[in-house]
């Protein structure tokens, strides 16, 4: 099964089994916090979901978190770039 670098969250997220593959138990006390976060990542609240997480101690979790501050940093880097006035990113007819 191949999947897209911005679904894996997604998939470690799932509180099922897919595949054959057991999914990540969670720890009793993360498993509310991880049900939101799953929810806010589905929404695209990728700031929210690093906020939900911080206090879970499990090694998925803090992948997880680390991934959604990632994906924020990514969108906030392509979100200036597209507002920046006087900042064009050059066709391919200028090289």
């Amino acid at each position: 099964m191949v999947v897209a670098a911005e679904d894996a969250p997604q998939m470690a997220l799932q509180l099922q089994h897919d595949e054959g593959l057991v999914l990540p138990s969670w720890h009793a006390s993360e498993r509310a916090q991880v049900r939101l976060a799953q929810s806010l990542y589905q929404l695209r609240e990728l700031q929210r979901v690093a906020s939900v997480l911080q206090p879970c101690t499990s090694s998925m979790a803090k992948f997880i978190r680390r991934y959604a501050l990632y994906l924020h940093g990514e969108k906030k880097l392509e979100e200036s770039k597209r507002e920046s006035p006087g900042t064009r990113v050059p066709a391919c007819d200028d090289v």
